[in-house]
């Protein structure tokens, strides 16, 4: 299909947002021809690609992700509710991430280039209370009744989500009567008693909000419980705060940065004083003699000898020990700096590891709960067809086995969650009774693989490698402090003192003394012992270097399984994404069938399981795919505030 065909094509439509079929059929173009003109207008910025099939004649900006809903669902209604509707009618100020939507087909995360659908799935019966929007834009919305009812309802087969609200703030026109005639039509005798139960709980709150206006309106989870909402910087953050690993080497670091002034003092001469009394029974007797400008018994001594020195020792020259000693204890100090830098990555690693495993965790109950919802909503479509006489016994319980056999994986997936939690808060040192509520959301933004970069920046970051280097340095220096022993030890004194037998009178220029020296020897002969030091150490030195040789392959495989991992998580991500849709589709030609009586049960059930395993696939690729980047960070040696894209 030619361009200017193509861009005549598109401007004849009325409205902004159009599919790829809807082209086709305009311009008498195959699917084929006019998803690739679509494609080649989209690099020029003609038009804007939404999702698969669906573009737009301008930018993401100018598009509302409401005006995409019809698009989303062709062969089923769909209108906004939940979390979603209560932020339009103003009832709840925080703006959702997701769009959230209720709808007769079956639920699924559908993610665009301008936002992302959570469709949930409504039993038929109770798909109503809806109409379309007042304000900007042209889509369906439930009624501020009916969005309230709709969360109640969902969380009593999801509790982990829309169970809890943030602060709610009714208008004068909201009526509780009408919300109350909207429960008491839930079909689930369970479901509309757990409704009318959470609806207790907000009446109770708005009698306290009415004694007490400066509360406000709270669901009564968040009012009642301290919930800390946690980040994943958050989680990081804390966990370098309290991690004992973390605290215990930095007080290392501090001990190496002590070590190099101790270094650094055997430059520097040592002085000392020091006051001496000594009474000696038999003195050589003597006299001072006339005219002498020193008393010479302070040569000889006295009976009551009193005594008071500075002295002074400096090694001049050691063999280069000192020197070698000094660089050794800088080393040292970066050794356990990089050693921090090691832990730290660990740690965050770590926290990463839980921080997503619990984001999976609540994905992985959301899709067990979902499947479940949908085979007792199967299960009761069933036995209605059993008691109406249009459905076999053997249909009846075939459905209520596959309910049995769905009950323990959304038990397992709830434990999954509670586990993750604890180890979650074992890592931040948090209390198990305190409440978290992760805030990052559970996505993905691809980075380009460019192996041979990721290889340079790991040579150069990684501090394992880091360490190898440094080893090597230290075992360098080890040889020459070893090679110490083979050269002169000169060392310099010097001496002041005054003696006397009376303390008083003793500090005078008669009673004083000094003296200097220097003193050298060479070790002529010592049974090979300075031999054996240096052998020693280029042993060593020569081991780490084949360490440090050994650990560049590691790095190398290392570096790259991590890109493989990234390369198969994107892979899978990709085919698992267009799976849901055709999932999707399969479960309702499945649904539809059935109902016709051209389809039979067990395919309704495997439609159903396959959705399933296909929305697990893809969030446990998005896990893997997270978890291979993080370990690509920790190998290059980047903290989570550092992070490339």
């Amino acid at each position: 299909m030619r361009r200017i065909s193509a861009i005549s094509a598109i401007k004849k439509f009325a409205k902004q947002i159009f599919t790829t079929r809807e082209l086709s059929l305009a311009s008498g173009k195959s699917l084929s021809a006019v998803s690739q003109s679509l494609d080649n207008l989209s690099k020029e910025g003609v038009v804007f690609k939404i999702c698969r099939g669906v573009w737009a004649q301008e930018d993401a900006g100018a598009v509302s992700p409401y005006a995409v809903i019809p698009y989303l669902f062709p062969n089923h209604r769909a209108y906004v509710s939940f979390i979603s509707a209560l932020h339009l009618h103003g009832i709840i100020e925080q703006i959702p991430q997701v769009t959230t939507l209720a709808s007769t087909a079956h639920g699924r995360v559908i993610r665009t280039n301008i936002g992302v659908f959570h469709a949930h799935r409504i039993t038929p019966s109770f798909f109503a209370g809806f109409g379309w929007y007042k304000g900007s834009g042209s889509f369906l919305i439930a009624e501020p009744e009916k969005a309230l009812v709709d969360s109640l309802y969902l969380s009593a087969y999801k509790k982990n989500r829309f169970g809890r609200f943030p602060e709610l703030r009714f208008p004068a026109s909201f009526s509780f009567k009408k919300v109350r005639e909207w429960a008491d039509k839930i079909p689930s005798q369970k479901a509309r008693v757990y409704v009318n139960k959470k609806l207790k709980n907000i009446l109770m709150i708005m009698v306290l909000a009415l004694v007490i206006p400066a509360a406000g309106l709270f669901c009564e989870e968040v009012q009642l419980q301290n919930v800390r909402p946690l980040s994943l910087k958050d989680a990081i953050n804390i966990a370098f705060l309290n991690n004992k690993t973390i605290q215990i080497q930095e007080e290392q670091v501090e001990y190496a940065k002590a070590n190099i002034l101790d270094a650094q003092s055997k430059f520097l001469p040592v002085i000392d004083t020091g006051f001496y009394y000594t009474y000696n029974d038999t003195i050589l007797d003597s006299k001072a003699l006339p005219n002498h400008r020193k008393d010479t018994r302070i040569y000889t001594g006295y009976k009551n000898d009193n005594v008071f020195n500075v002295a002074l020792v400096e090694n001049i020259f050691n063999g280069g020990a000192d020197i070698a000693n000094y660089r050794q204890a800088r080393l040292g100090f970066k050794v356990q700096q990089e050693t921090l830098r090691a832990r730290k990555l660990d740690v965050e690693f770590e926290a990463k590891r839980l921080y997503y495993g619990l984001l999976l965790a609540y994905e992985t109950e959301r899709i067990a709960r979902e499947l479940l919802f949908q085979a007792k909503a199967h299960y009761d479509n069933v036995k209605s067809k059993y008691d109406q006489g249009t459905a076999s016994k053997f249909d009846v319980l075939q459905s209520s086995v596959q309910v049995s056999k769905i009950e323990p994986e959304v038990v397992r997936a709830g434990n999954a969650v509670d586990i993750i939690t604890a180890d979650l808060k074992k890592l931040l040192f948090l209390k198990l009774s305190e409440e978290i509520s992760l805030t990052g959301r559970f996505g993905y933004s691809l980075i380009p693989i460019k192996e041979d970069e990721y290889l340079k920046e790991a040579y150069a970051g990684s501090p394992q490698m880091v360490l190898k280097l440094l080893g090597i340095d230290i075992n360098k220096w080890a040889i020459e402090y070893a090679k110490s022993g083979w050269y002169p030890q000169v060392s310099a004194t010097a001496g002041y003192s005054y003696r006397s037998d009376d303390v008083a009178g003793m500090f005078n220029p008669k009673h004083d003394t000094w003296n200097i020296g220097i003193q050298t020897s060479v070790a002529i002969f010592d049974g090979f012992s300075t031999k054996a030091k240096v052998d020693e150490a280029k042993a060593k030195y020569a081991q780490t270097i084949y360490e440090k040789e050994d650990y560049v392959e590691s790095l190398a495989v290392d570096v790259k399984k991590a890109c493989l991992d990234l390369k198969e998580a994107v892979t899978i991500i990709k085919s698992q994404e267009d799976s849901i849709v055709e999932a999707g589709e399969a479960l309702r030609i499945s649904e539809v069938g059935y109902d016709n009586g051209v389809v039979d049960n067990l395919n309704v059930l495997d439609s159903q399981v396959s959705l399933s395993t296909v929305e697990k696939n893809l969030v446990q690729a998005i896990y893997d795919y997270l978890m291979a980047k993080a370990q690509l960070d920790r190998l290059r040696g980047m903290f989570y505030t550092e992070e490339k894209t």
